[in-house]
């Protein structure tokens, strides 16, 4: 009988070293897990600090460029004088690396519907892609 009891301590001794070692390994995958978690979040956090976003108007490099920064549209040299906000705007925009000028869109002739007066010419304030396809 002694033998026996001896024989399932043995027994209750191995179960425990085997749930030990099995939650030694949960232990370990959560862990890794909830590294990876905080890894990647600390990388899109410095992505998105940084301003990486690979949009347009970025340099090979990856930062951004005013395609207007050394403009001599009469417009451009004005309006960074007036509205520079406006200015730097547009000059980061797709329009603008595609060498869209202000003209293109905001110069009319002077019984466009809403033209105003301005500096010698007609324009509009607001432009929409109407007036794109009846200027051409």
């Amino acid at each position: 009988m002694i033998a026996a009891l001896v024989g399932s301590g043995e027994k209750i001794n191995e179960n425990n070293e085997s749930s030990n070692s099995t939650l030694h390994a949960w232990r370990l995958l959560i862990a890794g897990l909830v590294g990876v978690i905080i890894i990647g979040g600390l990388i899109l956090i410095a992505m998105a600090v940084s301003g990486s976003t690979g949009t347009n108007g970025e340099s090979s490099e990856g930062a951004r460029v005013n395609v207007l920064a050394s403009s001599d549209n009469e417009c451009v040299i004005c309006h960074e004088r007036t509205t520079p906000g406006i200015v730097e705007q547009y000059g980061h925009s797709s329009m603008a690396a595609a060498e869209v000028i202000c003209q293109d869109c905001h110069e009319v002739e002077a019984g466009y519907p809403e033209a105003v007066e301005h500096e010698g010419t007609y324009v509009l304030n607001q432009p929409t892609t109407a007036c794109c396809s009846s200027q051409a």
